[in-house]
């Protein structure tokens, strides 16, 4: 798989010299117990095997990939596109992500961001992101995420959660969850109540409602409490946008 299209290995006619000069040159980077993303092993040994590269058409990182898989399938451990010493176990990006953040209990989005930086790969919806890790992270606020196992959350907590959500419904649809004001009828727990906290909590113990979001991108969605058979496209998200600038025109005229 050259990124594009697809060549024979034989085709290539690399040389058992060039191989070997190849092997060894990734063999000198790819030698911590470490995992590497091989647009850095790429860059590292592009210089040295650029009269090899050229020839054969290696012109990008991934091309370098398939090329290192297909030959040192046995020499080293790969998962697209990283690759290790044999013996490391390789993770792709987004669980080396929720590796490092599972040295804390608390992580700001500032610092996933970092994250997926230092690994090479890119998380650019979160809200998505934390739906799917919610076994682990679920939202503290909307600019930071809790380990579950911090709170210590147990379903029986959440026994009358739907009760409580029924009643804040009444005859509507769906409803923006920074209309629900009654955290004190909710469990005590041992962070503050907001709407993306009580938006994960739905997610992961309702079993009568489900959730949506009036934008993709985090800071700009406003977390919405539906109905389980209510489709997203039938909600009219702009007067969900409006409340939430309503709301927050009326706070500033009481500043």
């Amino acid at each position: 798989n050259m990124n594009g299209y697809y060549v024979h290995i034989d085709n290539l006619n690399i040389t058992e010299k060039e191989n070997r000069d190849l092997y060894s040159a990734v063999a000198s980077i790819v030698c911590e117990e470490e995992i590497y993303h091989v647009k850095n092993v790429y860059k590292s040994i592009q210089a040295r095997m650029q009269g090899l590269f050229s020839r054969i058409g290696i012109e990008h990182y991934l091309q370098c990939y398939y090329l290192l898989h297909e030959l040192y399938a046995d020499q080293f451990e790969f998962c697209r596109p990283y690759m290790a010493k044999i013996g490391v176990e390789v993770m792709g990006g987004e669980e080396q992500v929720l590796a490092k953040m599972a040295k804390n209990e608390i992580v700001y989005f500032s610092e996933i961001r970092e994250y997926a930086k230092a690994v090479g790969t890119i998380i650019d919806r979160y809200i998505e992101f934390v739906n799917r890790h919610s076994d682990a992270y679920i939202f503290m606020s909307h600019e930071a995420v809790i380990s579950v196992e911090a709170l210590e959350l147990e379903e029986n907590l959440f026994e009358e959660l739907d009760n409580e959500l029924e009643r804040f419904l009444g005859d509507l649809s769906y409803r923006a969850l920074n209309e629900f004001y009654d955290y004190w009828k909710l469990p005590k727990l041992t962070i503050p109540w907001n709407e993306w906290l009580l938006y994960s909590i739905i997610n992961k113990y309702s079993e009568k409602f489900s959730t949506a979001v009036s934008s993709n991108v985090l800071s700009e969605a406003i977390p919405i409490l539906t109905r389980g058979d209510v489709l997203e496209q039938d909600m009219d998200l702009s007067n969900i946008v409006k409340q939430e600038q309503v709301l927050t025109e009326d706070l500033l005229d009481l500043i």
